[in-house]
């Protein structure tokens, strides 16, 4: 049977469109706010190893209520370029690897 045929079959668009309604209404019962809270704790957590993230406090705030730590995130962690940013961490971390022992 070509799909074609099962394409035109009236029970498998009845189907087809059923899926699509169930799918529709989980998408819509996802809470936005949620899923960008826990995406913020798990990029906290990630961060809390990393250089970055030791100088920001990020191993603290990783133990604190959202709101609060995205509260001192903010106080903490400024705007910045990425040109600033390679400055002040990734030209470090190269003459590490070179062998400098000012790495810190």
């Amino acid at each position: 049977m070509e799909i074609s045929s099962y394409l035109a079959n009236p029970l498998f668009d009845k189907i087809l469109k059923s899926g699509a309604s169930i799918a529709a209404r989980k998408f819509l019962k996802r809470d936005p706010v949620a899923a960008q809270e826990k995406i913020f704790s798990q990029l906290l957590v990630r961060g809390s190893k990393a250089r970055f993230g030791m100088d920001y406090g990020f191993p603290e705030l990783t133990r604190l209520p959202f709101a609060q730590a995205y509260h001192l995130y903010r106080e903490r962690v400024p705007i910045r370029t990425y040109d600033d940013f390679r400055k002040d961490y990734l030209a470090k971390a190269g003459r590490c690897r070179k062998g400098d022992g000012n790495c810190c």
